[in-house]
């Protein structure tokens, strides 16, 4: 196990096998890696791509994370982030 600090108010929200977890403060999301540490969720897409992501839902091996969120033009869409190759979010 890996102490990630104090965790009040945090939530687990998924766990893939390779230890990435995906964790929410409610309006903040986080992916947690024993390589990197805890990463907001927004600092690891475009920037000015979304306005929020929020409601995320899972993670899959190869660390693509699934939710909803609200975009550059304020519309609510779903959305699928994928990490790049090689990195400690990617299942390469």
């Amino acid at each position: 196990f890996v102490d990630l600090g104090p965790l009040d108010g945090l939530s687990f929200l998924d766990i893939n096998d390779r230890g990435v977890t995906i964790i929410t403060t409610g309006n903040n999301n986080y992916v947690h890696t024993n390589g990197t540490g805890m990463k907001a969720l927004e600092e690891l897409v475009e920037p000015n791509s979304w306005q929020a992501l929020n409601d995320i839902s899972d993670i899959n091996e190869l660390g693509m994370i699934v939710g909803f969120g609200v975009d550059e033009n304020g519309e609510n869409l779903g959305f699928l982030l994928t990490p790049q190759q090689g990195t400690v979010y990617s299942g390469n």
